[in-house]
């Protein structure tokens, strides 16, 4: 219920009207009481007579529940009282003959701040009274800490204390002799329990060393003293010294390599350089004074770069097996990789099949000699056609072309294989399989039947229309139960393609590959004795990934994943293509 007594009191005194029989007095200014002490509001009754018999009403002047403190027919009543108030208040009952009807205010809070009005009502008239009252909060005790040295080893010392109200404390700085110390600006914040000040000074050192941050607000102080001892400021000029020897070591250091790397920058330009003439010279010399090429220079350079090569001479009629002692068309074991002007000439000289790090061409004429190095050659793919009509692939006798079928024994249930064992897609269900070792049981995997643990060997799978799969080579004892981590070192040499356009080689780490254009056949080749898995774009007849300088040193069988269908999306099978 809310109290409406000052408003009925209005209405009904304003038709009495007023007398000069008593008057209420107060304080003439406001009061100021400190938080969690006890505040009396004076107020009385003016000449003294007696307010027993008279209602005595104590309240705020603005809000909805204003009741403080309500005394009528002789006793308390205060069920309409404000519910921060309960059990707080209280009248001076033996003074109340006396005229005095002033409040006693327990345990003073922050929210009691601001006016009330006391109101006095006797039969025939009424009167009252404004009160202001200030809460002050006295703050925490100072906290003093060391925060660093300046440039010429001072040190800085913070003080700061929180809780005050309700205005902003002083905050001074002095030393031992109780002289101010210039300090910064004070920092002023104010949240809920106050204000929260802090303030530095910066000091030096001195004869005593002792330093003290006291706040005042009015009668209030709080102080803090701290005592820093000169070992304190001999440590900053040991850490400066530090610090420079460090920065010149450092910077020192930098420099010299900066001039090491330059140099040896400059030294592999100039040894490149010198190398690529020499090359072009044994070339012009191979023509021009010895045929054979026997005692040229430029033979011993394809000895040095090619071993366990075979030698084929791609020409106009097109590609035949030459005597690498009678002819100088030279391929070593590395995927074809030939520059696109090499297409219109009538003899191609190339180092460079199955996983090269270079191609030399080089025409009959000359004039029109061309040779690229590393570093800037274009691989064109795996597979080129010379002059329209051949492909490389077709004459290396020691490459084996893979006519992989996929081993049901070790696909996951979910899988459905061809009768053929050249297709397999994610059946969303199920299979009741015999659980046997060599079964994925978490991964939607599944493996070629034919391992092989030497040599080279090449395989294609399509992939057109698929939006997530997994295509690579893995060991004999991977791992086929439960979560599977792909990677090199667990025995999975892989490439994936997820949400239609993410493509990643599962390396050490694992490598984001950006391609130009989707892939829709994929070529897998792996040399077992180099530790060599290299993937390419078919079509598009383009390099994927290689993983390089890896060690084999056990079975390696196909894998190949359809990844789950994703409600009809991905519901493309792999399809094993033949090697053309």
């Amino acid at each position: 219920m809310k109290s409406v007594y000052p408003v009925l009191l209005f209405l009904h005194f304003a038709s009495v009207g007023t007398s000069d029989q008593f008057k209420v007095v107060g304080p003439a200014g406001p009061l100021v009481a400190v938080a969690g002490e006890d505040l009396a509001l004076p107020c009385s009754l003016k000449p003294n007579i007696s307010a027993v018999d008279m209602t005595v009403q104590w309240f705020r002047p603005h809000g909805s529940d204003t009741l403080v403190h309500l005394y009528t027919d002789h006793e308390d009543r205060n069920e309409n009282q404000i519910q921060s108030y309960r059990r707080r208040t209280a009248l001076f009952k033996e003074e109340l003959q006396k005229g005095n009807t002033s409040l006693k205010l327990f345990n003073v809070r922050v929210s009691d701040e601001g006016k009330y009005k006391c109101l006095i009502e006797s039969k025939s008239q009424y009167d009252d009274i404004s009160v202001e009252v200030i809460v002050e909060v006295v703050g925490t005790h100072p906290m003093i800490y060391m925060e660093g040295y300046d440039h010429s080893g001072r040190l800085s010392l913070l003080c700061e204390t929180k809780g005050w109200h309700p205005k902003e404390p002083e905050v001074l700085w002095l030393n031992s002799e109780g002289n101010v110390l210039p300090a910064e600006n004070t920092e002023t914040d104010r949240d809920t329990e106050g204000f929260y000040v802090k303030q530095r000074v910066i000091v030096q050192d001195s004869n005593t060393n002792r330093f003290f941050c006291r706040v005042t607000m009015r009668d209030h102080m709080k102080e803090a003293d701290i005592f820093v001892t000169s070992e304190v400021f001999q440590t900053w000029r040991t850490t400066v010294i530090c610090i420079s020897v460090f920065t010149v070591m450092f910077v020192t250091v930098v420099i010299l390599l900066i001039i090491y790397i330059h140099r040896q920058r400059v030294n592999f330009q100039e040894s490149e350089k010198k190398r690529i003439q020499e090359e072009i010279e044994s070339r012009r010399r191979l023509h021009a004074g010895d045929p054979t090429g026997r005692s040229n220079p430029a033979r011993k350079l394809v000895k040095q770069t090619i071993f366990r090569a075979r030698f084929l001479a791609p020409s106009p009629a097109g590609v035949s097996s030459v005597d690498p002692e009678k002819d100088w068309s030279v391929m070593g074991e590395a995927f074809l990789h030939l520059h696109s002007h090499c297409r219109d000439l009538p003899v191609c000289w190339t180092l460079s099949f199955l996983g090269s790090r270079f191609v030399l061409y080089l025409p009959d004429n000359l004039t029109d000699q061309r040779v690229t190095l590393p570093g800037s050659y274009i691989p064109d793919g795996i597979a080129l056609r010379i002059f329209g009509t051949h492909k490389l692939l077709q004459h290396d006798k020691t490459l084996r072309r893979m006519d992989v079928t996929l081993d049901l024994d070790t696909a996951n249930p979910y899988l459905i294989l061809s009768d053929d064992g050249k297709q397999v897609r994610d059946g969303d269900t199920r299979q009741d399989l015999p659980d046997n070792p060599d079964r994925f049981d978490y991964c939607v995997n599944v493996l070629g039947k034919e391992g092989f643990s030497s040599g080279r060997f090449y395989y294609e799978v399509e992939v057109r229309g698929k939006t997530d799969w997994d295509l690579g080579v893995v060991r004999e004892s991977i791992n086929r139960k439960g979560r599977i981590t792909a990677s090199p070192k667990k025995g999975q040499w892989t490439v994936y393609l997820r949400n239609g356009d993410e493509y990643k080689a599962l390396d050490s780490p694992s490598v984001l590959l950006s391609l130009r254009q989707k892939p829709q056949k994929v070529g897998v080749f792996v040399n077992y004795e180099e530790g060599l898995v290299s993937f390419y774009d078919v079509e598009a007849s383009s390099h994927i990934y290689s993983f390089t300088g890896q060690s084999f040193t056990e079975k390696l069988y196909p894998l190949l994943s359809p990844c789950f269908n994703h409600e009809g999306k991905n519901s493309s099978p792999l399809v094993i293509t033949p090697v053309r």
